[in-house]
């Protein structure tokens, strides 16, 4: 076996040689020093920070520097959101930042974010680390287009859970926690059971209902990615998640 060897595994369309799969690639290179993917991630982060994106006058800078056009392009975007099912946390925060980086003062892939999966990935990550995910959440919550244009996915005539982009999968509690309060407050209690007039919210709720309700959705992709990284989702709408705890629940006025 060599580098031209031809191999296959599940989701590719042809055979391929092994110095084109990046995978046996990066197993190969395990004694090499080499970029980890936190570290990789971070310096796509600096590079797109690198450059100025407002002019004098607080404008939009045009065109969209070269690096962020790049990175929010469909070639590069999926792939950063992907990132995030790896489940690792140093990943995960730095493909949150990444994104959040990347739809901040770009307003095209802003509202094309959620086909990426992106908010679906990020809810189904079972770790604590939640604070940059919350960052993410809190620049991107009723910017999405996901209602078919920019005019519907941000008009203030509709409930913040029809404008937001994670209506329907979490309470809408929660919502207004991440938009009144912040991201830290936020990663905070999606961490915390909660059984206040604000917040019904426990562990369990994440875990048995939220957690499990977006793994089944996503199917066995994860497994495919784990096997073959260049497979891509494709972007289905999600049904509502149930909480049997809420069901005798009315929520009024921003509160139970």
């Amino acid at each position: 076996m060599d580098w031209t060897t031809r191999c296959w595994a599940s989701g590719m369309l042809d055979w391929k040689k092994l110095r084109d799969i990046r995978e046996l690639r990066w197993a190969l290179a395990l004694r090499v020093p080499v970029l980890t993917p936190p570290q990789f991630l971070c310096l796509l982060y600096s590079s797109e920070n690198w450059h100025v994106h407002l002019d004098d006058a607080g404008e939009i800078v045009t065109p969209t520097p070269g690096v962020k056009r790049i990175l929010s392009s469909p070639c590069c975007l999926p792939h950063i959101a992907q990132a995030i099912l790896s489940g690792e946390p140093s990943i995960v925060e730095a493909a949150a930042a990444l994104l959040k980086a990347i739809v901040t003062r770009n307003p095209k892939a802003m509202i094309r974010l959620y086909s990426t999966s992106a908010f679906y990935f990020a809810l189904a990550y079972p770790g604590s680390n939640l604070l940059s995910i919350g960052q993410l959440f809190t620049v991107t919550l009723v910017h999405q287009g996901f209602h078919g244009g920019e005019e519907a996915a941000v008009s203030a005539s509709l409930p913040l859970a029809k404008r937001s982009v994670l209506g329907g999968l979490l309470p809408e509690s929660l919502l207004y926690v991440l938009k009144r309060s912040g991201p830290a407050a936020f990663a905070a209690a999606m961490v915390s059971d909660s059984d206040t007039p604000e917040i019904i919210w426990t562990h369990k709720m994440r875990a048995e209902n939220l957690i499990r309700q977006v793994l089944q959705h996503l199917g066995d992709f994860p497994q495919k990615l784990s096997q073959y990284c260049h497979v891509l989702y494709d972007y289905a709408p999600m049904p509502p998640v149930t909480y049997p705890e809420l069901r005798d629940e009315m929520w009024c006025h921003h509160y139970y």
